[in-house]
């Protein structure tokens, strides 16, 4: 069966070539492989994509380029549909045309609208830590409700704006309520809010009302650090469905890790009751259903010490594990002797983010339903949970260490190299250590409230990075000397860091960010991030995993609320570098071997091919007259714009493709930049692209004479 290689170069609507632009390769479903292939320019603007397309399959494949200040403009606005197949293999090769535009509404993320709040103050944390823990801020939805604030004639006084501001944030509230209730069998009371939510209606509400303007229909945005993508970088988005009877409940998946071998993709649906099994390869999926009757909700995954993949569920105080060899779930539910209730929220990991056994072989979870560390003895199956000092005193109003206590959950947990210390972060507090041969907790590290310190990673040398989620910045301290090292502030404060993850190949920490649809890699060596953007809006991360014979970059986005839908799918990122230990798999090997296949042709085509010089000054200037160019140009006279003999002689020496292109997209999109600041008018209502690149081919066909 024929197949196609798809190649080309993006260029801006004036002709230069574009580095590090996305492009994405679209498949339609039950196609083998990622649903969503993305690669990035080199700094000629080339890209290759290493999976052949069948040709029955081409109808149904687009292609599109995206970057931060552009937007694509030709061969379409938006996709484009690849070109009718021909016999026998052939490489495609493409030119995708992109202009410039200063309202970045349509690419940039969420969080490019909260620059309008400073960063100076204090409740903006608070904003980002209770909003952007279930959903991005300002999603399309949110964006769409502000619009909704001033329907009327008359905008609407702040005082007003304030009121539905508190309004919705009471909507959002009981939204949540009544998906954890549903698990929990507790009905919600919509008329209810705890202590906490009501005291944050009002700093929210008026920070919200502020700030943000009436109409959030224009945004300007920049990542606030280089690219760190190459030519081989390579994004693959596996989609996952719901599943029957799922339709209205359209949330995220939770997590994913690569595991086994040959490795496969492990994706937990915490929506669903579900474990997906997906081969990257092919992409062919299947399901495990959890052995249990009621609502679970698998949370968590990680690899562990044992080559198990384990997992935490939020109800029913159930732990699992996955052989990724035989694909066999094992589940055991894990009771304390009080049976006591509690949500296993992260297990204790290691430097590896593998779940690790401390010295006397028990396990280690945070309880965020009790504050408390749990432990499970993996021999004789015993349970018991440990609660946090403050979890003792009484709750009520108080505040201890400028925290107040009922908004203290157990977060993510790590431990330390020698398997005796278990390190924790607490949503909205602090973060500390417990002793797991004494059983005692130790030191505690304050942090603003409203920083919300979230899942932390630790290195093989004991140093601690632990994300705070609502101010965007990085915590680095080192467990063995109780000393915190610094403060690393995210170049996008509003980016909101769930999770961090310790690279051990690479030396670097990457981190995974809900509100900006990015992720950042970070060098303690040199203190610098760099930026891995991801294709698509609502690109909400949690944990992230660094498979470590490939270096590949394992997550999913995983957006919470029905109400604003984000896509359900796994991700494998590529960074493209050279990890040291590498082993490529099929996927990048092909794509290396492509971006060689195509590099001759590519370079013939980069050669300029001379004009046939075959349409007369007539012909032309009857052509111009038919397509309504006469008022700007002239065939051998400048007039607004200039004469054609002259864009002839200038793209002469250039590839007769490209320009072709290039030029067609100028004709129909307008622009300016290549001949003086006047923008040439768009003529894209009075001619097809095929008229248009006829035009161009015409002018570059024109007879010159002396």
């Amino acid at each position: 069966m024929s197949e196609t290689v798809v190649s080309g170069q993006v260029r801006d609507i004036n002709g230069n070539p574009l580095k590090q632009v996305l492009v994405t390769l679209s498949q339609p479903p039950g196609v083998d492989g990622a649903g969503f292939t993305t690669v990035f320019t080199d700094a000629a603007g080339r890209f290759a994509f290493g999976k052949r397309i069948r040709d029955p399959l081409r109808a149904d494949v687009t292609v599109e380029a995206k970057a931060l200040g552009y937007r694509m403009v030709f061969p379409e606005h938006g996709p484009a549909k690849l070109p009718p197949a021909t016999s026998g293999t052939e490489i495609v090769e493409l030119v995708l045309v992109l202009q410039p535009q200063r309202n970045q509404a349509d690419m940039a993320p969420a969080s490019a609208w909260l620059k309008a709040i400073p960063d100076s103050e204090p409740d903006k944390a608070l904003v980002i830590r209770e909003c952007v823990a279930c959903h991005q801020i300002a999603h399309p939805e949110m964006r769409q409700f502000v619009r909704s604030m001033d329907d009327a004639a008359i905008s609407r006084p702040r005082e007003a704006r304030k009121r539905s501001w508190q309004q919705l944030l009471t909507y959002m509230y009981g939204t949540s309520h009544e998906f954890f209730g549903d698990g929990l069998g507790i009905p919600y009371d919509y008329g209810h809010l705890d202590a906490g939510e009501a005291r944050h209606l009002e700093p929210i509400s008026e920070l919200l009302s502020k700030y943000l303007p009436d109409q959030l229909d224009y945004v300007e945005y920049a990542y606030g650090a280089p690219l760190a993508v190459t030519s081989r970088t390579q994004i693959r988005e596996y989609p996952v469905p719901n599943l029957p009877g799922q339709q209205f409940n359209v949330l995220g998946v939770r997590e994913a890790i690569l595991a086994g071998k040959p490795q496969s993709l492990w994706v937990v649906d915490v929506a669903s009751d579900h474990i997906f099994k997906i081969d990257p390869e092919t992409g062919r999926q299947s399901t495990l259903d959890v052995p249990f009757t009621g609502i679970t909700a698998p949370h968590s995954i990680y690899g562990g010490f044992d080559g198990s993949v384990w997992l935490t569920y939020l109800f029913q105080q159930l732990h699992g594990t996955v052989n990724p060899q035989t694909g066999t779930l094992t589940l055991a539910q894990r009771k304390t002797a009080a049976n006591d209730y509690y949500v296993s929220h992260d297990f204790a990991t290691d430097w590896r983010r593998n779940v690790e056994i401390d010295t006397s072989g028990r396990i280690w979870f945070g309880d965020v339903a009790s504050n408390s560390l749990g432990s499970t003895d993996l021999k004789t199956g015993e349970t018991k949970l440990y609660q946090a000092p403050e979890s003792l005193l009484d709750h009520g109003t108080e505040v201890h260490g400028n925290v107040r206590l009922d908004d203290l959950y157990m977060y993510g947990c790590v431990m330390t190299s020698d398997r005796k210390h278990i390190w924790y972060t607490q949503l909205n507090g602090r973060f500390g250590e417990f002793n797991t041969e004494t059983l005692k907790y130790g030191a505690a590290v304050e942090v603003s409230p409203a920083s919300g310190p979230r899942r932390l990673a630790i290195t093989e040398r004991d140093i601690l990075y632990v994300p705070l989620f609502g101010s965007g910045q990085i915590v680095e301290y080192d467990a063995r000397t109780h000393r915190q090292l610094s403060v690393y502030a995210l170049p996008d404060r509003a980016s909101a860091p769930y999770a961090v993850t310790w690279d051990t190949g690479r030396q670097v920490l990457w981190v995974a960010t809900s509100n900006a649809d990015l992720i950042y890699r970070f060098d303690p060596k040199d203190h610098s991030f760099g930026v891995i953007p991801l294709p698509r809006q609502r690109a909400y991360l949690r944990m992230l995993q660094v498979e470590p014979d490939t270096g590949f970059l394992v997550t999913s986005y995983a957006l919470l609320p029905a109400r604003a839908p984000g896509p359900r799918m796994a991700l494998i990122v590529d960074p493209g570098d050279d990890y040291p230990p590498r082993k490529r798999d099929a996927q990048t090997a092909a794509s290396d071997a492509v971006a060689e296949a195509v590099n001759k042709p590519a370079l013939q085509a980069a050669q300029p091919s001379p004009p046939e010089r075959k349409v007369t000054v007539s012909e032309l200037a009857e052509l111009s007259k038919k397509n309504q160019c006469v008022s700007c140009h002239s065939v051998t006279e400048p007039r607004i714009g200039p004469p054609f003999n002259a864009v002839a002689i200038r793209y002469s020496q250039q590839p007769r493709a490209v320009t072709v292109e290039v030029l067609a997209a100028k004709i129909l999109n307008g622009g300016a930049g290549n001949w003086g600041s006047f923008p040439m008018i768009a003529r894209d209502r009075l001619l097809s692209p095929d008229e248009a690149r006829a035009l161009v081919r015409a002018i570059l066909d024109l007879r010159i004479t002396q």
